[in-house]
C-alpha cells in the first residue's frame, strides 16, 4: 500500500519584528508537511557590534546571526535574509522564505526574533457542520483505506461521513467502510480508518463535523 494523497498543510510563520517593510514568511518544504514542519523553527540574533550576517541548522532549528556595524546597528535588511537561507543548502532544505504582502521588497532593516516554531500544518480546521475535508475522483483505485486523524489538542470532532457520486457534482450517495459506519466523534489526537474494496465509487469525499467546539483533522489515503 501506498499514500496516495494526504490533507496536510505546509506550515508557515511570520515572526513579529519591530519596524516596517521587513516582514517575512517562512514556509515548510514539502518533505516537511504537517505537524512534521512544526517541529522547524526560526531564530534572528543580535549578537553585538561587528557581527557578519551568518546562518546555521541544528537539526531542524535554524538562527540567523544578523550583521552589524561598530555601534551595534543591525545591517542586514529582509531580503538579506532571504538570500542568505536560500544560500544555506541546509535551511534552504526546511524552509522557503519570501517577503511578505506589503513589506517593501524587503528593504527593512531585519530585528532579532526568539526562537519562534512554524505552525498551521496540523491539518483541516473543522468549523461547523459538514466540513468537506477532501473530495478526490478515486476511478480505478481498488482497493482503499481512509486514515483518518484528530489532530487538534483538545477537542473532539462530531459527525464523519463519507459519499460517492458519478460526477464531481453529485448527486452524493452515503457509503460505509469495510468496518461499518463511521464513528459519532473523533476524540482529541485519535485515529480511525476505514477500507473501501470493490465500492461503485467515482467522486468520494469525507465530511467532518464540530463537536462542541472547532477542531483539525488530517486525512491520508492509502491504496495501490
Amino acid at each position: 500500500m501506498k499514500t496516495l494523497f494526504a490533507t496536510v498543510r505546509q506550515p508557515s510563520v511570520t515572526p513579529t519584528q519591530a519596524g516596517g517593510n521587513n516582514g517575512l514568511l517562512y514556509t515548510a518544504q514539502s518533505r516537511y508537511s504537517g505537524k512534521a514542519g512544526e517541529a522547524i523553527s526560526i531564530t534572528l540574533l543580535d549578537n553585538g557590534a561587528n557581527k557578519p550576517l551568518v546562518v546555521s541548522v541544528n537539526g531542524l532549528a535554524i538562527s540567523v546571526q544578523l550583521a552589524t556595524d561598530a555601534s551595534d546597528t543591525i545591517t542586514t535588511i529582509a531580503n538579506d535574509i532571504v538570500d542568505a537561507i536560500d544560500r544555506h543548502q541546509d535551511a534552504r532544505a526546511l524552509v522557503f522564505v519570501q517577503c511578505t504582502e506589503g513589506s517593501g521588497e524587503g528593504t527593512g532593516p531585519a530585528r532579532a526574533v526568539s526562537q519562534t516554531f512554524l505552525a498551521g500544518g496540523t491539518g483541516v480546521g473543522v468549523s461547523g457542520a459538514n466540513v468537506v475535508v477532501f473530495t478526490r475522483d478515486m476511478a480505478g483505485v481498488n482497493p482503499f483505506t481512509v486514515i483518518l486523524e484528530n489532530t487538534d489538542g483538545a477537542n473532539a470532532t462530531g459527525a464523519i461521513a463519507t459519499e460517492w457520486a458519478p460526477t464531481a457534482s453529485g448527486p452524493w450517495t452515503a457509503i460505509d467502510g469495510a468496518e461499518g459506519a463511521w464513528p459519532g466523534s473523533l476524540a482529541a489526537g485519535a485515529v480511525v480508518t476505514r477500507a473501501f474494496v470493490d465500492k461503485p465509487l467515482r467522486f468520494f469525499r469525507l465530511k467532518v463535523s464540530q463537536g462542541a467546539s472547532p477542531s483539525s483533522v488530517m486525512a491520508t489515503v492509502v491504496g495501490g
